[in-house]
């Protein structure tokens, strides 16, 4: 009787041959599909998050991945309540990859949207109570001169 039982388990659990191919190749395709969707899930993600303004003390997830300039620019906007002007068609045509490994706060998470600007030849300046961005091959200075006009 022991024997008939032990064949009968090792029939059970006989794999055909292929078996394990087949599923590291289903396992191989479910990963890409899912990388995939998951890049155009955080763009998606971002253009449709409510804008709501941050608390002082909140920290905030940064994962975009290939958005355009304006989508960050939104974000940031809504988190940190702050204006911004610019050319959408400038903004939006520039996409940036931006990911950090932890939440950061809302002055992070400017600093981190300045420096996606520069990467791109912008800068961001305050004007009254709104930040232009503008173009320009050089940033202007944060230092003022004394010299005469």
């Amino acid at each position: 009787m022991k024997g008939s039982f032990a064949t009968r388990i090792l029939t059970l659990i006989t794999i055909r041959q292929g078996f394990k191919s087949c599923v590291l190749a289903c396992a191989t395709a479910w990963m890409i599909a899912g990388a995939l969707l998951g890049s155009s899930a955080s763009a998606a993600h971002a253009a449709e998050r409510p804008c709501r303004p941050a608390t002082t003390d909140e920290r905030l997830p940064v994962d975009f991945r290939q958005v355009s300039l304006e989508t960050v620019g939104r974000y940031v906007s809504c988190a940190a309540e702050i204006g911004l002007v610019y050319s959408p068609s400038t903004l939006r045509s520039r996409t940036v990859s931006v990911v950090a490994p932890r939440p950061v706060g809302v002055s992070g998470l400017i600093r981190i949207f300045e420096a996606a600007l520069r990467d791109h030849g912008m800068f961001m300046e305050r004007r009254g109570a709104f930040y232009v961005i503008s173009e320009d091959a050089q940033a202007p200075s944060k230092s003022f001169s004394t010299s005469g006009r």
